[in-house]
C-alpha cells in the first residue's frame, strides 16, 4: 500500500473502455496512490477481483435479490452494498463517475468517518439533460437538489466540456467553475501507408474466403 493512500473510482457500469477514467486513474499513480475502481459486475459477483488494462477491478452485482426482485430495490439495495464494500477500504478519495450511482455510492460510503475521504465529482455527461433518459419535471426537480447537494460535498467537480461547466456552474451558483476534462480517445500516430497495406492485406483474405 502507498503511503500516501488508496483512490477508488465508482462507476455504476462494466468498466472496460472507459478512456477518461484511465487517464485520470494515471494521473493519481503518477502522484504516488494506489488506485482501484468499483464497477458494475455478474449477477453473482460479490467483489470479484478483475483487471483492466492494469487498473484492479472490484465487481459487484446490481441485482443483489436476483432478478425477480422488483428493479428499484435491487437499485437501492445494491446501492448501500457498495457504499459499505467502499467504506472497508478505507480510501483517502473517492471519485464518482456520475451522479448516479458513482457520486452518490461515494458519499453515502462516508457516513460516520472521523476522518472523511475527500470527493470528487466526474461527471460524463450534462445530468439535467441526460441523453436517452426522460424525466418528468418533479424527477428533474430531484435530480438537481441531489447534484447540486452533493457537489458542495465534493473538493472540486469535472465537466467533458466549457459549456456544460459554464451552465452547471451558473444553474447551481457555484463559487468555483467545475474543471473541464474532455472525453476524447487516446491519441493515435497513424502511418497511412501501412493502413493502405493493411487494407490490401484484408481485402485479399476476403476475396480468397469468398472466393472471388
Amino acid at each position: 500500500m502507498s503511503d500516501k493512500g488508496l483512490i477508488v473510482k465508482i462507476c455504476g457500469t462494466a468498466w472496460y473502455n472507459e478512456s477518461r477514467d484511465k487517464r485520470e486513474l494515471s494521473v493519481y499513480r503518477e502522484l504516488g496512490y494506489d488506485v482501484c475502481v468499483i464497477a458494475k459486475g455478474n449477477d453473482d459477483d460479490r467483489g470479484r477481483e478483475d483487471c483492466v488494462d492494469g487498473y484492479k477491478v472490484y465487481r459487484f452485482t446490481t441485482k443483489p435479490f436476483g432478478k425477480k426482485c422488483p428493479h428499484f430495490i435491487n437499485k437501492i439495495v445494491s446501492v448501500f452494498a457498495w457504499a459499505k464494500y467502499v467504506r472497508k477500504l478505507k480510501p483517502v478519495i473517492i471519485s464518482g463517475h456520475d451522479l448516479l450511482p458513482g457520486l452518490l455510492i461515494s458519499w453515502l460510503s462516508t457516513f460516520g468517518m472521523k476522518r472523511k475521504p475527500k470527493l470528487i465529482y466526474d461527471a460524463h455527461e450534462y445530468e439535467l439533460g441526460r441523453n436517452g433518459v426522460r424525466r418528468n419535471k418533479l424527477t428533474l426537480i430531484m435530480i438537481a437538489w441531489l447534484e447540486k447537494f452533493l457537489m458542495n460535498k465534493c473538493v472540486f467537480s469535472i465537466m467533458v466540456n466549457d459549456s456544460i461547466a459554464d451552465e452547471v456552474q451558473k444553474i447551481y451558483k457555484l463559487k468555483e467553475r467545475p474543471l473541464v476534462i474532455r472525453s476524447v480517445p487516446n491519441y493515435w500516430d497513424i502511418d497511412l501507408d501501412v493502413c493502405r497495406e493493411k487494407r490490401k492485406e484484408l481485402l485479399s483474405m476476403f476475396n480468397r474466403e469468398g472466393g472471388g
